[in-house]
C-alpha cells in the first residue's frame, strides 16, 4: 500500500504595512541648515539667467522704457 505524505501549504508572504515617511520631520534641522545655500543660489544663479532671457525679448538701453521685440532680435542674430 502506498503511503501518501501531505506537504504543508506554502506560506504566502504578507506585505508589510506601509508607514508614512517621516523624512522631513526627522531631518528638518538639516534642511534648515542647507537652505541658505539654495536661497543664495536662486538669487545669484538662477535669477540672472531668467532675467536675461526676459530681457532678450525686449529692446532696452538700460535707462528708458522697454519695448517688446519678440523674436526679431533672434532673427537678426541668425540672419
Amino acid at each position: 500500500m502506498a503511503v501518501l505524505e501531505q506537504t504543508p501549504p506554502a506560506a504566502v508572504a504578507q506585505p508589510s504595512p506601509v508607514r508614512p515617511k517621516k523624512g522631513f520631520r526627522k531631518y528638518w534641522h538639516l534642511y534648515a541648515a542647507i537652505s541658505p545655500f539654495y536661497l543664495i543660489f536662486l538669487g545669484f544663479g538662477l535669477f540672472p539667467v531668467g532675467f536675461s532671457l526676459y530681457l532678450s525679448f525686449h529692446r532696452w538701453d538700460g535707462l528708458g522704457s522697454m519695448e517688446w521685440a519678440g523674436l526679431s532680435q533672434y532673427q537678426y542674430l541668425l540672419s
